[in-house]
């Protein structure tokens, strides 16, 4: 038989429409694309199937926003750490980010896979909107908005790929551990900023 739908709690339209991503990205990573139907999607969420397509049109646009929500670092996730010198921020930015990654193992790497596909130009364009995002959050949180040029936003969305990279070796294949993970992107983050901010940077 099929689920019951959810209770429904009223909510205001921006928590409703959360509560649906959230419902998405775990629906998602749990099963294959086109085993997940927005019916299904409204009835976890215990919303009218009406309402999804309201927020977010058709499946392949709520697919999309879910790749983005995963790609781009939510301000609140890395809020309150630009503290210390740049290796402790570093590390500390990271941390937060193997954190997410933990709490959304599936959707994660299915976000990672996303991003190795060519070919999809629309959800291209998502995810490097999305990675820009991030590196905006990146720069702002360790305070180098004064020396932030081109080449240090391509050294940080190259570094981006081996962050993706590691946390599924991590995920995945488990050969490294969380620790180890996290003490390998700290340190090349920190290695980053300095080999590509100029002598102005706070490196203190």
């Amino acid at each position: 038989m099929p689920a019951e739908p959810k209770t429904r709690t009223r909510l205001d339209a921006e928590e409703r429409r959360v509560q649906i991503l959230d419902v998405a990205r775990r629906l998602f990573g749990e099963k294959p694309y086109a085993a997940v139907s927005l019916a299904e999607v409204a009835r976890e969420s215990g919303v009218v199937r009406g309402l999804v397509n309201h927020y977010f049109g058709s499946k392949r646009a709520l697919y999309l926003e879910v790749l983005r929500d995963m790609m781009a670092a939510p301000e609140r996730a890395i809020a309150g750490l630009a503290e210390g010198s740049l290796e402790q921020r570093c590390h500390a930015l990271v941390d937060r980010f193997l954190t997410v990654v933990e709490r959304n193992r599936a959707i994660w790497l299915v976000t990672v896979d996303a991003m190795s596909v060519r070919g999809d130009s629309e959800a291209e364009d998502v995810m490097r909107e999305a990675e820009d995002v991030t590196v905006g959050r990146v720069i702002t949180t360790l305070e180098l908005e004064d020396v932030a040029d081109e080449r240090l936003r391509a050294a940080i969305r190259a570094y981006g790929g081996m962050a993706r990279s590691a946390s599924a070796e991590w995920l995945t294949h488990g050969t490294m551990t969380r620790s180890e993970t996290l003490e390998l992107l700290a340190a090349t983050m920190a290695a980053v900023i300095r080999q590509f901010t100029l002598p102005l940077a706070r490196t203190d």
